[in-house]
C-alpha cells in the first residue's frame, strides 16, 4: 500500500454539515475497499487543518491527507503537508480534496476520475503548484503555497466574493459594484523599473476560477509555468466594464511564465486560493511555479 495512513480532515460546521456527511461517506467507501488505517479528523477552528496536516506529514513517510472542503480548506492542508515534510528528506505526503465548499475550483479544473477510484487504484501523481515568497520591510521572509491561484487587487477580491454565493448575472453585477467600492489600486516596481499602478494581478495554476471565469487555456500541470494576467489602473467605470468582460470572456491576454518578481509599493491584500493575507508596502514578492511539487490524486 502506497499510503502509511489515510487522514480525512473536515470541518463539521462547514456548509451546514455537508462536509461531515461527505467525510463519513468517504471513510466508509474506503474501508469497504479494504484500505487500512482510515481516520476521520474534525477541525474546531481556522488553521486546524494545516496543523493536523503538518503533524502527520512530519510523523509518517507517506500519509494520504484528504481535505473535505472547498479551496480554502485544501489550501491549509497542502501548506501543512509540505511544511511538515520539509525537514524529512524521504517523507512524501500525498494530498487530495473532496469538494464540500462553494467554489471547488481546483477539483473542477483538475479532476480525472472519482476520488475513491483513484485512491483505491493508488493513482498518485506529482503536479505543479505555485509558491509565493515575501520579503517583508524588516527583512523577515514569509512563504506560502497555492494549489490554484494567487491574486492581488480588485479582480481577485471580486472572485473571492463571487465564490461565496450561488450566482446569476444580476448577483454578479451587484457583488462587483459593492467590491469596487472597497478596493483601491496598488503600485509595484518590476525589475527596478519605474513604478506602475495596477488594479489587479492574477497568478493562476489552473485555467478557471470563481466557478466560471477563464484564465488562459488548459493548464499544463507538469511544466513549472503558470498564467499571469495584469490589469493596469483605470477609472471606476472602466474597472466595472473590465470586470464584466472578465466574468464573460475571461482574463485578457494572460502570459505563460515561470516566475514573477516585484517590489510592493502599497499596502495591499493578497489572496491564495481564496485565503486573504496582508502585504505591507516595502515588501518584495516572488511567485514561482514549483515543478511537480505536490503529490496528489486527481
Amino acid at each position: 500500500m502506497t499510503y502509511t495512513s489515510v487522514r480525512i480532515i473536515y470541518n463539521p460546521n462547514s456548509t451546514s454539515g455537508v462536509a461531515e456527511k461527505r467525510a463519513s461517506s468517504l471513510a466508509s467507501s474506503l474501508k469497504s475497499k479494504k484500505i487500512p488505517k482510515v481516520y476521520l479528523h474534525a477541525t474546531t477552528s481556522a488553521g486546524d487543518a494545516e496543523l493536523y496536516a503538518k503533524k502527520w506529514a512530519a510523523k509518517e513517510k507517506s500519509p494520504l491527507l484528504i481535505s473535505v472542503s472547498g479551496d480554502g480548506g485544501y489550501h491549509e492542508v497542502i501548506n501543512g503537508a509540505l511544511s511538515g515534510a520539509r525537514s524529512h528528506k524521504n517523507y512524501n505526503p500525498i494530498c487530495a480534496v473532496l469538494p464540500a465548499g462553494n467554489a471547488n475550483d481546483h477539483r473542477r479544473a483538475t479532476r480525472k476520475r472519482p476520488l475513491v477510484q483513484g485512491i483505491g487504484a493508488e493513482q498518485v501523481e506529482s503536479i505543479d503548484i505555485l509558491r509565493v515568497r515575501i520579503v517583508r520591510p524588516d527583512g523577515s521572509i514569509w512563504r506560502r503555497y497555492a494549489h490554484s491561484y494567487i491574486g492581488l487587487g480588485v479582480t481577485a477580491q471580486v472572485a473571492h466574493e463571487l465564490n461565496k454565493v450561488s450566482l446569476n448575472r444580476f448577483i454578479e453585477i451587484w457583488i462587483t459594484l459593492q467590491t469596487l467600492g472597497k478596493i483601491r489600486w496598488f503600485r509595484v516596481s518590476e525589475e527596478g523599473a519605474k513604478s506602475k499602478r495596477y488594479d489587479s494581478m492574477i497568478f493562476a495554476n489552473i485555467h478557471s476560477m470563481s466557478k466560471t471565469v477563464r484564465v488562459g487555456e488548459q493548464t499544463n500541470l507538469h511544466d513549472g509555468r503558470f498564467w499571469l494576467s495584469k490589469v493596469r489602473h483605470r477609472s471606476i467605470l472602466s474597472q466595472f466594464y473590465m470586470i464584466l468582460k472578465i466574468l464573460i470572456k475571461g482574463y485578457p491576454k494572460p502570459n505563460n511564465v515561470g516566475s514573477y518578481s516585484a517590489a510592493i509599493l502599497s499596502d495591499i491584500k493578497m489572496q491564495c486560493d481564496g485565503e486573504v493575507y496582508n502585504l505591507d508596502a516595502g515588501s518584495t514578492i516572488l511567485v514561482t511555479g514549483e515543478l511537480n511539487r505536490l503529490r496528489t490524486i486527481l
